[in-house]
């Protein structure tokens, strides 16, 4: 009743008055703006308003930081050790590699061969791996091109051969290459995680300065 009543009496309300009812958070603005909204407000000044982050500094928990900073270090770690891994298996892997042909697959000329190359031959080796497949041909006419696969199948630990199609003539026709694995799906390079480092990234990894001298390259 008491309420009504002073309702009744009490005058309209204008805009800004009905605004300030709904003022106190969480209802009305924020009367102050967060480390980030003042970081995105000042741009490029970010320079010269540092002190945005302090109070969001001095509310980080030390402990909770540094948990949080060992495990991005041990997920670092494990990136670093499976990569120096890989890169081990490889230049075993290299050293495999007859140097007849280590010279061709060196030259970045044939680089974008290797790749095409050696995309059919990590399928075929992920094929093998799973029972799926036992050999693989490629029908290829260019000799150049036979002895960057049979670079590639030695790198992959794969033995290749070249079988040539004699045509009725006599005359030797296109040459195919079968590919399979040594002795009982044996593979050099160790498939860690199902995928050996392609050879291509070996080589890149190579000519940026990589240490090689061990494989005797």
């Amino acid at each position: 009743m008491n309420d009504r009543l002073l309702r009744e009496l009490a005058p309209p309300l204008d805009a800004q008055e009905i605004g300030s009812l709904f003022a106190p958070p969480p209802w009305g603005e924020k009367s102050v703006q967060s480390p980030f909204a003042r970081v995105i407000a000042c741009g490029e000044d970010f320079e010269n308003d540092k002190v945005a982050w302090e109070p969001f500094r001095n509310n980080v928990d030390m402990d909770m930081e540094a948990r949080v900073l060992q495990q991005s270090t041990r997920e670092s770690n494990k990136v670093i050790c499976k990569e120096g891994q890989k890169h081990k298996a490889a230049l075993r892997a290299w050293q495999g590699v007859s140097h007849k042909y280590r010279d061709i697959l060196r030259r970045r000329s044939s680089w974008h061969l290797i790749s095409l190359f050696e995309e059919k031959i990590i399928s075929f080796l992920e094929e093998v791996v799973s029972g799926r497949s036992e050999y693989l041909y490629f029908n290829v006419e260019d000799a150049y091109h036979r002895l960057l696969i049979h670079g590639l199948c030695e790198f992959h630990g794969l033995v290749s051969k070249t079988i040539s199609n004699i045509e009725s003539d006599g005359s030797i026709g296109c040459a195919n290459l079968m590919i399979k694995p040594k002795g009982k799906n044996r593979i050099i390079q160790e498939p860690y995680q199902g995928v050996p480092m392609p050879l291509l990234h070996f080589l890149v990894g190579a000519d940026k300065g990589a240490p090689l001298a061990a494989s005797g390259a």
